[in-house]
């Protein structure tokens, strides 16, 4: 649809510009015409007919140009055009247009030339002016061009962000005096791999996920059977051993015949973070892997994200840091922040209500922009957590998307057209 947008941009604005350019090229032309038909007996006669049917052409162009000027100033205000590739190939083809028009010029002159027995110094005169008019519609037409590159480049419409929406996450955050610290981003595509399966056979790897974290915590092997197990959740947990050879356990291994899982001793290394992924970090990637599909989606939205930050508190009047908590994930779409808690567990009543607390006393964001998506909520739970807590949302896994959505469909600012979530696939 853009690339169609585009070529129907480009073929609307090179007509109005050619049409201008004719129209500046021969402003005169009748009138010197009708000077050499005066003197030229039958010759003449004929010029003057063949002039009458140019005036036809140049008086139907001039009614086309007051249509035209109209859509220019239509595509020109379209922030979806994309205004260096429509000038480049404006500016390609109106060169090409005033070389045929020059071409007709010398072969009009050439034809005045053969047919009419004139002085070649009245011929020159003839020629030397109409070169330079021909100079001057050139030169009108560059100016013409540069000023419409001007308000291309100049179009409110390019920016969707007002000077405040561009501040970024970080610097809106000081203004409410909340201090962000940014954590570096990590991408794992072997940890975004296996948030997914978690998310997806969760009640399946329950047991196994709670006797990995507890040999890696107390730092030994262990072995798993899946003897009793059918066939499907077999696939299920062998799939999840292969992942864990990249992730820190290299000499996992399956023995098919015993059915059994031989789960080593985790590196060190990657000791801490892979404990806190199971424990719930692989809802936090499972749910950040499923708004940046969206976003991907929408690939017209401007966003921008933070995982991990700590945000510090300050009181108002008073500089020393008054609380500081990690949150799971800020993110601006549109320069709409929204911030974005994850539970895979239970989620506790004093852990809702400091979420809630946090918000209206600090971030002080809109209730619908702060969503605690909680794994194991049903979403009647999930309504009625909400209306318990003033300062956040609880939603679970299957509404995140439609919250995401309902939060830009009431912005203040014109919206994109979004893709339906119906639409976009479970990640």
């Amino acid at each position: 649809m853009k690339d169609k947008l585009i070529r129907n941009s480009v073929l609307t604005a090179s007509t109005i510009l050619f049409i201008g350019c004719l129209v500046k090229l021969l402003p005169n032309r009748s009138f010197q015409l009708f000077l050499i038909a005066g003197t030229l007996g039958s010759t003449g006669i004929a010029l003057v007919k063949k002039e009458r049917e140019l005036q036809n052409v140049y008086t139907t162009i001039n009614n086309k140009i007051l249509i035209l000027e109209n859509q220019i100033e239509k595509i020109t205000e379209n922030p979806d055009v994309n205004k260096p590739e429509l000038l480049a190939l404006i500016d390609l083809q109106m060169q090409e247009e005033l070389q045929k028009v020059d071409e007709k010029i010398a072969s009009l002159e050439q034809q005045i030339e053969d047919e009419v027995k004139i002085s070649n110094s009245e011929l020159q005169t003839l020629i030397t002016k109409q070169n330079s008019q021909n100079q001057s519609a050139t030169d009108k037409l560059k100016a013409n061009l540069a000023d419409l590159e001007k308000k291309i480049v100049q179009t409110p419409g390019d920016s969707k962000l007002d000077k405040t929406d561009e501040l970024g996450i970080i610097e809106l955050l000081k203004c409410k005096r909340v201090e962000i610290e940014p954590a570096p981003v990590e991408h794992n595509s072997q940890l975004n791999q296996l948030a997914n399966h978690i998310a997806r056979n969760y009640n399946s790897l329950q047991d196994f996920r709670w006797r990995l974290i507890k040999s890696i915590e107390d730092s030994h092997a262990f072995e798993y059977c899946l003897i009793n197990k059918h066939i499907e959740d077999i696939q299920i947990h062998t799939f999840f051993g292969s992942e864990l050879r990249n992730l820190g356990f290299p000499e996992y291994r399956y023995a098919n015949s015993s059915r059994t899982m031989y789960i080593p001793a985790c590196q060190d290394q990657v000791k801490t973070k892979f404990i806190r992924f199971l424990k719930g970090g692989w809802f936090e990637v499972y749910t950040f892997n499923k708004i940046i599909k969206y976003l991907e989606k929408n690939s017209q939205l401007k966003y921008e994200f933070l995982l991990n930050p700590y945000a510090n508190f300050f009181k108002e009047n008073d500089n020393r840091v008054y609380r500081k908590h990690e949150l799971d994930l800020l993110l601006s779409i549109e320069g709409h922040l929204i911030w974005i808690e994850c539970k895979s567990g239970n989620a506790q009543d004093d852990e809702l209500q400091k979420y809630s607390d946090n918000n209206r006393q600090f971030l002080k964001l809109p209730k619908q922009n702060v969503l605690v998506v909680c794994f194991k909520f049903s979403e009647t739970r999930a309504a009625n957590e909400t209306q318990q807590y003033p300062g956040i949302t609880v939603i679970n896994p299957k509404s995140l998307l439609q919250s995401i959505q309902t939060i830009l469909n009431n912005r203040s600012i014109s919206s994109p057209v979004l893709k339906s979530t119906t639409e976009i696939v479970e990640v």
